[in-house]
């Protein structure tokens, strides 16, 4: 099962920056769904619900 998060708590955090390869998942409101890899200092985070 799916789990949603509005915002990446602090281990969360710490568990992106353990890993070297992780993959996002986003879905629009019409269900498209996009999954990539991501790793290798390709995703930072700014904030806590954000990312760049």
């Amino acid at each position: 099962m799916s789990k949603f998060y509005t915002e990446l708590d602090e281990k969360l955090q710490e568990i992106m920056a353990e890993k070297k390869k992780f993959f996002v998942g986003i879905a629009d409101t019409d269900g498209r769904v996009n999954l990539s890899p991501k790793g290798m200092g390709s995703i930072k985070i700014i904030k806590e619900n954000q990312l760049i």
